[in-house]
């Protein structure tokens, strides 16, 4: 009997001592991921899907998107200050695989959220922001629409392809 009360006396000293930051509530903003929009490379305005892209991030074994879109939210590496992804597809007219290789480089702003968070980051694009690594990319050239990553409500970058 008396270890149910000591039990039952430890658990509600406990309850009643978590503060206010003990708990993460969900809905906390994490670091954001980097925004892409794909555009015509003749019409720079109009927006132009890829098409069954496997995107994977170099080092990554087995973490990959297949993408179809014109709008595309991948994560950068908080542990450096560059991220390469690959973007395969299979190209019909050629008859074979294509892949595109891109850098994205970048600094980090760490912010104190509390104990329960933790660290959120704010990535800054750096020079040269994105390099395109491949000589025959399908990837034509790039446009920073925003060069501090802070949310995920606006695109950061238009490629153009």
């Amino acid at each position: 009997m008396h270890k149910k009360i000591f039990f039952y006396s430890l658990l509600i000293i406990f309850l009643f001592n978590c503060e206010k930051d003990d708990i993460c509530l969900e809905g906390t903003p994490g670091t954001p991921r980097l925004i892409i929009r794909f555009f015509d490379q003749n019409e720079k305005v109009t927006l132009k899907s890829l098409s069954n892209v496997t995107i994977k991030a170099l080092g990554e074994d087995e973490e990959y998107i297949v993408f179809s879109g014109d709008s595309l939210g991948i994560p950068l590496k908080l542990v450096s200050n560059s991220t390469i992804y690959t973007f395969s597809h299979f190209d019909d007219t050629a008859n074979q695989e294509k892949v595109d290789t891109l850098k994205f480089n970048y600094k980090r702003e760490d912010y104190y959220i509390n104990r329960a968070c933790g660290f959120l980051s704010n990535l800054i694009f750096t020079t040269p922001a994105i390099e395109i690594m491949d000589k025959e990319s399908d990837f034509l050239g790039f446009n920073i629409l925003k060069d501090t990553i802070k949310n995920e409500n606006q695109a950061h970058l238009a490629i153009y392809h």
